[in-house]
């Protein structure tokens, strides 16, 4: 969703405006934004690091964890629904640096 967001906190996404319309757009990507910054927030952090390490894209995963670093208040939507951004940098700080203790520990056993 961070990457759908511009500085000025507007979502682009040129189909889904096209189709539905600017308002009617800019609303469902927020709060769909909203529903999983919360969702993001109540989960485990072992569930998180899990999924980083069996996604199935392209994206390494440290590549995935710098952009979430770079991606700063675009991370945040909002309407926050009473999860602080706080709350969200240190989980993205503990997921990132659990997975690559992980990894660190993968290497030098093997």
């Amino acid at each position: 969703m961070a990457e759908l967001r511009s500085d000025d906190g507007k979502y682009c996404h040129w189909g889904h405006s096209r189709v539905h319309g600017e308002s009617r757009s800019q609303a469902a990507l927020a709060r769909a934004h909203s529903e999983l910054y919360i969702t993001l927030l109540r989960s485990p952090i072992r569930e998180l690091v899990e999924e980083i390490e069996t996604r199935g894209d392209a994206t390494d995963p440290t590549e995935l964890a710098r952009k979430i670093a770079a991606s700063g208040d675009r991370m945040i939507p909002e309407n926050r629904e009473g999860g602080s951004p706080r709350h969200f940098n240190s989980i993205a700080l503990a997921v990132r640096l659990i997975y690559e203790n992980q990894r660190a520990s993968n290497h030098s056993a093997a």
